[in-house]
């Protein structure tokens, strides 16, 4: 793995000083696999970081080493990313088994902020929905909205299913029926972080400039959506970012995130 200035490979509980973090990264196993994982600081509540589709710990590399200061912090790579093993095809659902066999492993102890980009937001979504006494907050970063290809023509799927490797985007539309059956309103504080600048679709033979600005009002009105499922939930938007908010804007998802540790120590 490459040392990105937060962390060095290491074996199972080795420790990294870092200027003044500290970090520790951990060969957990799951089932005869092993998932890499990365913890920093004390204290409660406990954030966890859930990455978007391909996308692994080292893209919350720099929020983390804030957080850290701050309170207890895990994130990792999920199987097939990064330093963790294969899986086979991946599901929301084994993903929500890894999550919960490497907490298990590692004593990870609740209550839990939960952080995850992309269709990450899927997965923190329905952790949620099944250990609710557990969570503290979550923070939704430019989240997948579940029922965002709802209304879309078989035609508009095919090209999609076709722009991605084989059997991605029907996984994808799998993982977005899972999470309309498990996920329900939430009583805990919700932050829903979108991006401002587009680039999720691009125009492009078969994409009109119109397809661009009917999926970009769609996903913006999904993110407005899911700020709602809470009486709690607020609404932000990274102006200056596009979907990589993690590693596009990572001190204002930081600092949305330390804003929310410091409401629930109110």
């Amino acid at each position: 793995m490459t040392n990105h200035g937060i962390w060095a490979r290491a074996n199972y509980g080795e420790r990294h000083h870092h200027g003044d973090d500290l970090m520790s990264e951990h060969s957990v196993d799951v089932g005869g696999r092993r998932l890499h994982v990365v913890s920093h600081g004390q204290g409660a509540p406990t954030v966890l970081f859930e990455a978007g589709l391909g996308c692994s710990a080292k893209d919350w590399a720099l929020i983390q080493a804030r957080v850290g200061q701050v309170t207890a912090s895990y994130s990792y790579d999920r199987a097939g990313e990064g330093a963790s093993d294969e899986s086979g095809p991946w599901s929301v659902q084994g993903w929500l088994s890894d999550l919960e066999s490497w907490l298990d492993a590692l004593s990870a102890p609740g209550p839990y902020v939960l952080v995850g980009h992309s269709i990450g937001g899927h997965v923190v979504r329905t952790f949620a929905a099944r250990h609710p006494e557990e969570v503290a907050g979550l923070v939704l970063v430019d989240a997948q909205p579940e029922r965002l290809y709802d209304d879309w023509t078989p035609d508009r799927l095919r090209h999609v299913r076709e722009l991605n490797p084989p059997g991605i985007f029907d996984r994808i539309l799998e993982a977005c029926e899972f999470v309309k059956a498990a996920t329900r309103p939430m009583s805990c504080p919700l932050t829903v972080i979108t991006h401002g600048v587009i680039d999720l679709i691009q125009e492009e033979p078969g994409v009109t400039a119109a397809d661009v600005d009917r999926f970009e009002q769609s996903w913006q009105t999904f993110q407005m959506d899911l700020a709602k499922q809470s009486a709690l939930g607020r609404l932000v938007v990274a102006e200056a970012s596009g979907h990589m908010v993690p590693t596009q804007a990572p001190d204002l998802i930081a600092d949305e995130i330390l804003a929310m540790v410091a409401q629930i120590h109110e």
